[in-house]
């Protein structure tokens, strides 16, 4: 994948253009969104990601584990949560009580 991480913007300080500068600034934003979604397309970086990812049984949502907002030890396994209301959720669901 390509990614220019050394584009630069010169100009004179007394000759500031501030449409050239929204512009450049746009052309890196639209070059970053290229790359991410690229990225999330790759099944190496895809595979990567798996050994660092969890997915909320109710959301059914991938997320990174240490963004989890809960979690839940039960039949020997535990689950990560995006939301307590997802943890509430599947509690109710499998007839867990408090």
């Amino acid at each position: 994948m390509k990614f220019k991480n050394s584009d630069q913007l010169e100009m004179p300080l007394d000759q500031i253009d501030q449409a050239a500068v929204g512009s450049w600034i746009d052309d890196r934003i639209v070059d970053f969104v290229r790359v991410y979604l690229d990225l999330h397309q790759n099944e190496q970086y895809l595979s990567y990601l798996k050994d660092y990812t969890v997915q909320d049984p109710i959301a059914g949502t991938r997320f990174p584990k240490y963004a989890a907002a809960a979690n839940y030890e039960w039949n020997g396994t535990t689950y990560y949560f995006i939301g307590t209301e997802t943890l509430e959720a599947f509690k109710k669901k499998n007839g867990i009580a408090d």
